[in-house]
């Protein structure tokens, strides 16, 4: 499979200063810099209001590798240095399935269901 199609992104806006990023296909160390280029991207867009927080949506992922989720972690550094609050949506109920060391990695992360439930709930802890 071509790298470049390995993964699909979707921005949008969740409202309420929350700006949402939808990820579909395979979150490795390759596609998850594209990943943290888009991240980086929504944080610091020039004339934007800067989102309160970022909801990444993984429900869509088919499959994961500790480099992708590594990368997300410095994401989640470029986010908390920009104020931005980085939440993850769509992994909990795969938490038991996944590789060990991904599934570990996912522990530093605030996390949330699904989407929905991110949306709903407003405002996140």
């Amino acid at each position: 499979m071509d790298s470049t199609r390995a993964m699909q992104l979707a921005v949008e806006s969740g409202g309420a200063g929350t700006e949402v990023i939808r990820v579909a296909g395979e979150l490795t160390g390759e596609t998850g810099a594209r990943l943290v280029g888009l991240l980086d991207r929504v944080a610091n867009a020039p004339g934007a209001p800067v989102a309160e927080r970022v909801v990444v949506d993984l429900g869509g992922v088919r499959s994961f590798e500790i480099e992708g989720v590594e990368l997300l972690h410095r994401a989640g550094r470029l986010l908390g240095g920009a104020g931005v609050r980085l939440v993850l949506a769509g992994v909990d109920a795969r938490r038991g399935v996944l590789p060990r060391r991904v599934d570990k990695a996912l522990d530093g992360f605030r996390t949330v269901p699904d989407l929905e439930r991110a949306l709903a709930a407003g405002r996140l802890p």
